[in-house]
């Protein structure tokens, strides 16, 4: 491992407050539910450490810290996370995601 690798990768998921205000409490629980069904999909179940969702501040939301592992076991945050375009790229596919149950 290099000395300037990147370890783990801290993500933030939330919403809208407007959006998040709307729902139940079952209905944010299972919203970042999704959210955490998405990344595990997205960076493997077995690659994240932490999912803590915090509701006590003005708008609930989730850290979520997974290791960067590649399929092949190597630890690249470049090839998982990418450039620019492809955070854009995971952006819309969370959305697609999200919005299949809620539009």
């Amino acid at each position: 491992m290099r000395k300037d690798s990147v370890k783990f990768i801290d993500t933030i998921v939330t919403a809208s407050p407007e959006f998040l205000d709307a729902m139940k409490p079952e209905e944010v629980r299972r919203y970042f539910e999704r959210a955490l069904k998405f990344l595990q999909q997205e960076v493997g179940a077995e690659n994240i450490f932490s999912a803590v969702v915090h509701m006590d501040e003005r708008n609930p939301h989730m850290h979520l810290c997974f290791v960067p592992l590649t399929e092949d076991n190597r630890l690249s945050a470049k090839e998982i996370m990418g450039g620019r375009d492809k955070l854009v790229q995971w952006q819309d596919k969370f959305h697609d995601f999200m919005a299949e149950e809620w539009v």
